[in-house]
C-alpha cells in the first residue's frame, strides 16, 4: 500500500531563465505515515574486556546509525541493553549478567546517552551471556525455562516494548555464548515467541565470535553436554534476521539496508518516480534523487531530497506542477524563459537530418529484432 504524500518543498517556485540555460532546484518529499507501521530497535552489545575496540567503534557510528534509522522509519523508537559473563559463572548473578540500561523510548539523546555508557570490563573466561541476554530482551525480562544446569533465573528487567511493533535486536559481540542457562534453541523459541527480529552484528568472521561454538558442560544432567554451532547465524536465520561478519568494516549505510532489508514488508513503502503534470516542447525538465537513503522503499512518514533539472528550449512561459506517481501532493513550477531559439546552421541541419536518418534505422533494427 502506496503512503500519501503529505507535502513537497518549497510548494511552488518562480523563476526568468534564458534560452540554452539550465537551472536545478533541490526539493524535499515529505510522505504521511499511513500505513506505516512501528518498529522498536534494541541496541544489545557484550560490554565484557575484550570488547573495547568494538564498544568505541560502535560509539563512534552510534549517532549516524540512529539518525539513518529515524530517516528510514516514521515511528521507530530504541533500546539500550549490555551484558556480560553469564550467570552459570563465578561472580555473576542474574541480574549482572544482563543489564537493562534504557527501556524502549523515543528520545534518540537518551538512547546515545546509554550507548556511551557501553564499557569494557572484566570477562576472560571466553564465552559470555549471549543467549541469556537475547532471552531477557524478547521476553521482558522473564524467567529463563530452569531445565538446565543453571535453573530458572530472570534480570526482571522490563524492556518496553511497545504494542502493535515490530521488535528488533541489534546484537554486537566477539564470543560464543555459554548453554548452561539456557541453550540456542531455547533463546530462539522466545525470540520466535515475541516476534524479534535479530540483527547479529559479528566482529569477527563467520564461524567465529558470536557465531562461534559452545560445549555445554553437564546441561540438562550429568553427562548431557550440548554443542552450539554457527550461534549467530542459527539465531539471525530462525528469526529472519541477518548476521553481519567483520562489521566494523562495513559502512553504516550497508549496516542500515541490511536492516531494513531483513525487516522488509513490515512497513509500507513506496518507490518514488518523479514526473510533471504538463510537458512542452520549449522546456527540459528531469529528476534525480539526491538522497543517501535513496528514493525506493519509502516507508510513510520519511522524508527525501529530490533535484528538478530545468532549461531553456524556447521562450515562453510555462506553468507546471510537479509530483510523485501514486502520491498525493503537487507542487507549482512557473518557469518564464527569454531569449531567441537558435537557428542551426545549414551545415548542422544536414548533420541533424543525418543523424535523425540514423536514428530511425536503428530504431527500425530494433524493432526487427
Amino acid at each position: 500500500m502506496g503512503a500519501q504524500a503529505a507535502l513537497i518543498t518549497p510548494d511552488s517556485v518562480t523563476a526568468t531563465i534564458n534560452v540554452g540555460e539550465t537551472i536545478k532546484i533541490n526539493k524535499t518529499i515529505t510522505l504521511d505515515t499511513s500505513g506505516a507501521s512501528k518498529v522498536d530497535i534494541f541496541f544489545l552489545a557484550d560490554n565484557t574486556g575484550s570488547m573495547g575496540g568494538v564498544l568505541t567503534n560502535v560509539k563512534s557510528v552510534a549517532a549516524s546509525l540512529l539518525a539513518s534509522l529515524n530517516g528510514v522509519y516514521a515511528d521507530a523508537a530504541f533500546g539500550v541493553g549490555r551484558y556480560l559473563g553469564d550467570p552459570i559463572e563465578s561472580g555473576e548473578t542474574p541480574t549482572t549478567a544482563y543489564q537493562l540500561q534504557q527501556a524502549i523510548t523515543t528520545s534518540t539523546a537518551l538512547t546515545q546517552t546509554a550507548i556511551n555508557g557501553w564499557f569494557a570490563s572484566g570477562g576472560g573466561d571466553g564465552p559470555e551471556a549471549n543467549f541469556y541476554a537475547l532471552h531477557q530482551v524478547a521476553t521482558e525480562g522473564a524467567l529463563t525455562p530452569g531445565t538446565n544446569r543453571k535453573g530458572p533465573v530472570q534480570s526482571g528487567d522490563v524492556t518496553g516494548w511497545r504494542s502493535g511493533t515490530q521488535p528488533v535486536v541489534l546484537w554486537w559481540g566477539d564470543v560464543s555464548s555459554h548453554n548452561e542457562t539456557i541453550t540456542e534453541a531455547q533463546t530462539i523459541a522466545a525470540l520466535q515467541a515475541a516476534g524479534v527480529i535479530v540483527i547479529g552484528l559479528n566482529s569477527t568472521v563467520n564461524n567465529a565470535g558470536i557465531d562461534g561454538t559452545y560445549t555445554g558442560i553437564n546441561v540438562g544432567g550429568p553427562g548431557i553436554n550440548v554443542t552450539d554451532a554457527n550461534q549467530a547465524e542459527d539465531i539471525a536465520t530462525a528469526t529472519s534476521g541477518a548476521l553481519i561478519n567483520s562489521f566494523s568494516s562495513v559502512p553504516v549505510g550497508n549496516i542500515v539496508t541490511t536492516i531494513v532489508d531483513a525487516i522488509g514488508d513490515v512497513v509500507s513503502t513506496l518507490d518514488l518516480i518523479f514526473a510533471t503534470t504538463a510537458s512542452f516542447p520549449g522546456l527540459g525538465v528531469s529528476f534525480a534523487c539526491t538522497d543517501p537513503l535513496g528514493c525506493t522503499d519509502v516507508p510513510g512518514g520519511a522524508s527525501r531530497t529530490f533535484e528538478v533539472t530545468i532549461t531553456g528550449l524556447a521562450p515562453g512561459t510555462y506553468d507546471f506542477g510537479v509530483f510523485a506517481r501514486g502520491v498525493g501532493a503537487i507542487e507549482r513550477d512557473v518557469i518564464t524563459v527569454i531569449g531567441e531559439t537558435p537557428v542551426p546552421e545549414p551545415g548542422s541541419l544536414a548533420l541533424l537530418g543525418l543523424g535523425l536518418a540514423a536514428l530511425g534505422f536503428a530504431a527500425r533494427r530494433r524493432t526487427a529484432r
